[in-house]
C-alpha cells in the first residue's frame, strides 16, 4: 500500500511510514502546494496511492 501524505500534515509522516515499511510521499514532493484537492485526488488515483489528510470534508 501506498500513502500520499496532505500537505496538511508534516512530511515527518513520510518517515515515520516508511520506518514502518510501507511507501509514502508528501505532496510537496510531487505536486504544488496549492494545488486542489481535486488535483491531490486525481493524482492519487492515477499512482494507486491512498491520501492521508487532516480534512474534515475535501472540496469536490
Amino acid at each position: 500500500m501506498r500513502f500520499l501524505i496532505d500537505m496538511n500534515l508534516s512530511p515527518v509522516w513520510v518517515s515515520f511510514l516508511q520506518e514502518a515499511g510501507l511507501e509514502a510521499v508528501h505532496w510537496s514532493t510531487v505536486g504544488a502546494p496549492d494545488s486542489s484537492d481535486h488535483t491531490l485526488m486525481q493524482w492519487a488515483g492515477a499512482n494507486d496511492h491512498v491520501v492521508v489528510t487532516s480534512n474534515s470534508k475535501l472540496a469536490s
